[in-house]
C-alpha cells in the first residue's frame, strides 16, 4: 500500500511561517539547498531544499499524536495541523501585541512619574497637569461627535482604535490629574 504523503510542490506553496513551524514540530531534515526557476513572470522557489524524503517524516501516526487524533485521513489530518498552527500562531501574534502595549504603557507612566517628581521638586505641578491636559485631552471635533452620534443611533459597533481619553486614563494610573 502506498502511505500518502505531502509533494515538495505542496510544501514550497505553503506559507513560510507554517513550513517553519512545521519543521519545529515534526523535526523535518533538509537534504538539499533551495532550488529555483526562471519562468517567463520571473524566477520561483521550486524546493526550498526540503526533499520528497524529507517530507515523508510527516505521517499520520506523528500527525495523529500531535493533533491527539484518531483521524486517519492523511490530508484531514495535514489540514487539521495547519489550522492548528495558524490558531497558535494568530495567539502568539495578540500575545505580542498586549505585550508592546503593556510595554510602551509602562515606560509612559515611569516617565510621566519622573517629569512629575521633577515638576514637584521646582514646584510646577500645575504646569505639569496643564500640559498633560494638552497632551491627552482635547474635545473631538463637531464632525467626529456626530459620527459618533450616528454610530450609536444605528447600533454600528465603535471604531476599537484608543482615543487620547483612553490613552491618558492608561497612562497616567499612578500621576495625578486635575481637571
Amino acid at each position: 500500500m502506498i502511505k500518502p504523503q505531502l509533494s515538495v510542490s505542496q510544501w514550497v506553496i505553503l506559507p513560510q511561517p507554517i513550513r517553519i513551524e512545521l519543521i519545529k514540530v515534526f523535526e523535518i531534515p533538509k537534504s538539499e539547498g533551495t532550488k529555483m526557476e526562471q519562468g517567463p513572470s520571473g524566477a520561483r522557489m521550486v524546493s526550498d531544499g526540503h526533499t520528497h524524503s524529507d517530507l515523508s517524516v510527516i505521517t499520520i501516526e506523528k500527525m495523529q499524536r500531535y493533533l491527539n487524533s484518531n483521524e486517519t485521513d492523511f490530508f484531514v489530518l495535514f489540514n487539521n495541523v495547519i489550522e492548528k498552527i495558524k490558531l497558535h500562531e494568530e495567539s502568539t501574534v495578540e500575545e505580542k501585541i498586549k505585550r508592546q502595549e503593556f510595554e510602551v504603557i509602562a515606560k509612559w507612566t515611569m516617565i510621566l512619574q519622573e517629569i512629575k517628581e521633577k515638576a514637584d521638586e521646582y514646584n510646577l505641578t500645575n504646569e505639569f497637569q496643564a500640559l498633560i491636559k494638552k497632551l491627552f485631552i482635547y474635545e473631538e471635533p463637531i464632525s467626529t461627535r456626530q459620527t459618533n452620534k450616528q454610530r450609536r443611533a444605528t447600533g454600528a459597533k465603535k471604531d476599537t482604535t484608543a482615543s487620547k481619553r483612553e490613552v491618558l486614563s492608561s497612562v497616567t494610573k499612578g500621576v495625578q490629574v486635575s481637571q
